[in-house]
């Protein structure tokens, strides 16, 4: 038997040259041995069952408990719920500008390694990688472009990884600095509760700051931490370095474009329960959920990214129950454009 590397089964592989991270530190997480793919698809199977399932047994109680909330409050929704069913094209719509833009981002951060993916390419790729989400939340979106990437166009996954994670950093910075003009525009609603939240903007935003205009200098100091957290933090001040000689206008338009297509769908869904929700709130609900990323313990952050809304829209005065119905009819048509997209994709590699 072959494996992916393509060495036989019980053959011992020559060890291959460790590649030097774009820091010169030689950290692990910079090199790549033949069977990548392979190592990262099954460190992720590797890891316990048990939080697999936690995961999706914690999604469906927050599925049940947001059914019976709705229940209980049903008289509330009988009284402020205006449905609109002629603004559901418009979620759908930013959906689908979301599920592209993702694309168009995967094909930016592929570029300076002289990867090209053409534009249909990848966004088949982000639909089927956003569809994994859902399915194989372990491994996740980004483990399937990479492993795509490495396997279709043999780019190292480390690489890849490497400069993903800066991509976050990035997109934490600029996330944080428009939550904080969010908050700014809106006079601070919620009271102590936005002062707070104020803080967090900043004390992230600064941290990103940090990290993206000192990665270099960062290399040292990284040494002296213990292995488990420097292997963790490599990654992610090798892919600064990598990013810093990138040309950064696209990706930083594209990031802007994520954040605000997601403010526009967040608007939309409101829009279609009867709730006007100004611009700047809708954006500033965009920029708190945008963190259910780093609270993504159920599949595709189910149920996370919901309950993140339905704080952040009570800072202006939503009511709970109309908020958690936008931002299920919001998720609804997610999953169904995720889904027509992947099957699109599918029929067009058949074709």
């Amino acid at each position: 038997m072959t494996g992916v590397g393509g060495a036989t089964a019980g053959e011992a592989k020559p060890p291959r040259p460790a590649e030097h991270s774009a820091l010169g530190t030689g950290s692990p997480a910079a090199a790549d041995g033949p069977g990548d793919d392979r190592d990262l698809r099954a460190g992720a199977a590797g890891r316990p069952r048990w939080r697999r399932v936690a995961g999706g047994l914690l999604a469906l109680a927050l599925l049940f408990a947001g059914a019976v909330y709705l229940y209980q409050r049903r008289d509330v929704l009988l009284q402020h719920l205006e449905l609109r069913p002629a603004v559901l094209p418009l979620v759908v719509l930013f959906e689908t500008v979301l599920l592209v833009t993702r694309g168009l981002l995967t094909r930016e951060v592929a570029r300076p390694f002289g990867v090209r993916l053409r534009v249909v390419e990848a966004v088949n790729l982000s639909s089927w990688s956003t569809l994994a989400n859902y399915l194989a939340p372990l491994v996740g979106g980004t483990g399937v472009r990479a492993v795509y990437l490495k396997r279709q166009h043999r780019l190292p996954f480390s690489h890849f990884l490497s400069l993903q994670m800066a991509t976050y950093t990035l997109h934490f910075a600029i996330t944080s600095a428009l939550g904080l003009a969010a908050l700014a525009v809106l006079g601070l609603p919620g009271g102590a509760v936005a002062r707070l939240l104020a803080v967090a903007f900043a004390g992230v935003g600064a941290s990103c700051l940090l990290v993206l205009a000192a990665a270099p200098r960062l290399a040292v100091p990284l040494r002296w931490l213990p292995g488990r957290l420097a292997r963790r933090l490599a990654p992610v001040l090798d892919g600064v370095v990598r990013l810093r000689g990138m040309r950064k206008g696209r990706l930083v338009a594209l990031l802007l474009a994520i954040l605000l297509a997601s403010a526009a769908s967040i608007h939309s869904a409101f829009a279609l329960v009867g709730v006007p929700l100004a611009p700047w709130s809708a954006l500033l609900v965009a920029t708190v959920a945008a963190f259910s990323v780093v609270l993504s313990i159920t599949p595709a952050a189910f149920g996370i990214t919901e309950s993140i809304i339905v704080f952040a829209a009570g800072l202006v005065a939503v009511a709970p129950a109309v908020a958690l119905t936008a931002a299920g009819i919001k998720r609804l048509v997610a999953v169904a454009v995720v889904t027509a997209g992947a099957g699109l994709a599918g029929l067009g590699r058949r074709g």
